[in-house]
């Protein structure tokens, strides 16, 4: 997740031209949501065999946001690139950029409780 947005996203505008750039990060699309979709699962399956509720809950999240954006969301915007609808192809761009960066912040809370924990932090209700 912060590979793709931090560094090849950028990049790529920064090194092709436009047109030839959207096309490229288009083209990743399927690769990154399938990605993030295989990798929420897994997670999700072994937080589920853990029984780490917090964390299942939060890959589960993770995964359903991703499906919604991937099904519903991009294609929205699809069209209204199409359609050359620049202002709300731009304000919908922006709201997927928050929420990947929402998915982004909630798997780092649990990589940072999975860490804390692991190291002698036990959750309040643990016997």
């Amino acid at each position: 997740m912060v590979f793709f947005g931090a560094i090849l996203a950028p990049l790529v505008f920064i090194k092709l031209p436009e047109p030839v750039a959207g096309d490229f990060i288009r083209a990743t699309f399927p690769w990154y949501y399938g990605y993030m979709l295989l990798t929420a699962a897994i997670s999700g399956i072994g937080f589920l065999l853990l029984r780490r509720r917090i964390e299942q809950y939060v890959m589960l999240a993770v995964f359903l946001v991703t499906a919604a954006l991937w099904a519903v969301w991009l294609p929205y915007l699809e069209v209204l690139r199409l359609a050359g609808e620049t202002a709300q192809f731009d304000a919908g761009h922006t709201i997927s950029v928050w929420v990947n960066g929402a998915q982004l912040l909630a798997v780092l809370f649990v990589l940072i409780r999975i860490a804390w924990q692991s190291h002698g932090h036990a959750p309040k209700n643990a016997p």
